[in-house]
C-alpha cells in the first residue's frame, strides 16, 4: 500500500507518462501538421496500346517533403474495389513538379471491367507518412 510521499511520486510519475503519450502520440498524427497540403494533385489514366497508365502528378510552390502514391484500381460486378498496380515517389526538400506512375500490362487488363486510379498526397516529414490528400480519376472501361 502507498503512503503520503510514495503515493504522491506514483501519482505525479503516472501523470507525466500520460502527457508523454498523448503529446507523442496524438500530435504528430494530426493532419494539420501536414505541409504539403497547399501543392496540387491531379490524376490520369490512360489507355495506352501497351497497358493501361496512370500518373499522379503533384505540383509545389515552395520546397516541401513529400510522398505521392497512385494506385490502379479494377471494380467487380458488386461494386467493389482491387488493387491492381500501384507506384510510389519520394521526394525530400523537393519544390516544382513531382510525379508516380502505375502501369497495368494489356496482357492483365480485363475487357469486361472498369479501371480508374487514384493519387495519395502523404506529408513525410515525419517518421510515419500523413495522407494531406487523394484524389480520383474518371473510370474507364478495360481495354488496350
Amino acid at each position: 500500500m502507498l503512503k503520503g510521499r510514495t503515493w504522491i511520486r506514483a501519482a505525479g510519475l503516472s501523470v507525466a507518462v500520460v502527457a508523454a503519450v498523448v503529446v507523442g502520440v496524438v500530435v504528430p498524427a494530426a493532419p494539420a501538421l501536414a505541409i504539403p497540403k497547399d501543392c496540387s494533385l491531379t490524376v490520369v489514366l490512360i489507355n495506352a496500346p501497351s497497358a493501361l497508365n496512370a500518373r499522379g502528378s503533384v505540383y509545389c510552390t515552395r520546397p516541401e517533403t513529400y510522398w505521392v502514391e497512385t494506385v490502379i484500381y479494377r471494380h467487380d460486378s458488386l461494386g467493389r474495389k482491387v488493387k491492381v498496380a500501384e507506384g510510389e515517389t519520394k521526394y525530400n526538400g523537393h519544390q516544382g513538379w513531382g510525379y508516380a506512375h502505375a502501369s497495368e500490362p494489356c496482357s492483365d487488363v480485363q475487357t469486361n471491367k472498369n479501371y480508374s486510379a487514384r493519387a495519395f498526397l502523404y506529408d513525410a516529414r515525419l517518421v510515419y507518412p500523413i495522407e494531406v490528400k487523394d484524389a480520383t480519376s474518371s473510370t474507364v472501361r478495360g481495354h488496350c
